[in-house]
């Protein structure tokens, strides 16, 4: 698939809406989410690393799926396994490397004069997001 689109005419950007791992949740694990974000981020790179590329997570990426604890959740529960994982795939991609990417998977960059760029991580607002129950 990649190596087809590598072959079609050229295009601006790639916005990559995330939702790697394969939706068999049952069986997805810590290790499994950081191990397909790598490769398939290798793969991309690959394949379209002379277009500008403007990755976002999915919520298939955490472990278990559709968790995504809040930001004052630390130790094993945070999230901060995958944040740590895509600072160091999407740096390849975010000019600036911004640090709110480590922070929440979320960034805002300008594509060319006029155009910004503003990635959200919305699995923050996922009803299925059980973690949303603290402090509510």
């Amino acid at each position: 698939m990649l190596n087809q689109i590598n072959k079609t005419p050229q295009f601006d950007f790639l916005i990559w809406r995330g939702d790697i791992p394969p939706h068999d949740i049952w069986i997805n694990s810590r290790s499994e989410a950081i191990y397909l974000h790598h490769e398939v981020s290798n793969l991309v790179y690959k394949y379209l690393g002379h277009v500008p590329i403007y990755p976002a997570l999915g919520n298939q990426e955490s472990s278990p799926v559709n968790s995504f604890p809040i930001p004052s959740i630390s130790g094993y529960d945070s999230i901060s396994f995958l944040y740590d994982e895509v600072q160091k795939a999407w740096s390849r991609w975010l000019p600036n490397n911004p640090s709110s990417v480590n922070l929440g998977a979320y960034y805002s960059t300008v594509f060319r004069p006029g155009l910004r760029i503003i990635s959200l991580n919305m699995n923050y607002c996922n009803r299925l997001n059980w973690w949303l129950l603290i402090n509510s």
